[in-house]
């Protein structure tokens, strides 16, 4: 007759059978586990793949959180706008340098039309920085999900146009004061003539008429306006920029003096 078994044995046999059954979930979590740390690694290699990437591109760009606050920025971005990572990292966008980026054109972009729209291009902004002066910008923007977290980034590049937007109008001067001395040129040649005859008129009927006639100081006047419209085309002929003046109902004219100098 089989011996019974003793409850030890009984309790022994239990244990085995439930580490035997435990062993293909033991083996799927530690699978599981292998697959973490290795999407992890992934996840992580990749941010610093793309961080490094945007490291090495020389236009300023910063990533900003879903509350605006910088989360990282390029080397170029601390270079240009001359602010530093620890001054930097964690502000409030509008909060950086004082208080500098409190521009509304940038919260317009920000607050308002991003919102609307995952990516945006060649948003213009000009402003006077403390630091570094006077700067015309074209703000380009994109929102990137980040499934993984449920979060949302912002990154914002940044390109300083001031140097283009200055050539272009000093461009734009010099088309218009070129056109404006061709135009003189035209009206100079057209008085000079008739100057030259209402002056050449005049000397001899000066001479002609008493200092004690009436018609004489008349005549010298009219000699004195003559001289200053000669001088006025000699100063037409010699302008080298475009300057203007606010004349009636918000018109500009040209301003000759200031031309000249």
């Amino acid at each position: 007759m089989a011996r019974k078994p003793t409850s030890e044995e009984v309790e022994q046999s239990v244990n085995d059978l439930k580490q035997e059954a435990a062993k293909p979930q033991r083996a799927e979590q530690e699978r599981r586990w292998k697959q973490r740390r290795a999407t992890d690694r992934a996840v992580r290699e990749a941010i610093e793949y793309a961080e490094a990437l945007v490291d090495t591109v020389r236009e300023p760009l910063v990533v900003l959180d879903g509350d605006l606050r910088v989360h990282s920025a390029n080397r170029s971005f601390y270079q240009v706008f001359k602010v530093k990572p620890e001054e930097t990292l964690g502000q409030f966008i509008y909060d950086l340098g004082n208080r500098q980026w409190n521009i509304s054109k940038l919260r317009e972009l920000l607050e308002e039309i991003l919102p609307q729209n995952t990516k945006f291009h060649g948003f213009e902004v000009e402003h006077d920085f403390e630091s570094i002066g006077k700067k015309v910008m074209l703000l380009n923007a994109r929102r990137i999900k980040r499934k993984s977290e449920g979060t949302e980034l912002i990154l914002l590049a940044i390109e300083d146009i001031s140097d283009r937007k200055r050539a272009e109008q000093e461009r734009i001067q010099k088309e218009k004061l070129e056109a404006i001395l061709e135009m003189a040129g035209a009206v100079c040649h057209e008085l000079n003539q008739p100057l030259q005859v209402v002056s050449g008129s005049l000397e001899p009927l000066l001479r002609a008429i008493s200092k004690d006639s009436p018609l004489y100081d008349r005549t010298q006047k009219i000699e004195e306006k003559i001289d200053m419209i000669a001088g006025i085309t000699r100063k037409l002929q010699t302008m080298t920029k475009y300057e203007t003046k606010d004349y009636i109902e918000g018109t500009k004219i040209i301003d000759i003096d200031k031309a000249l100098s």
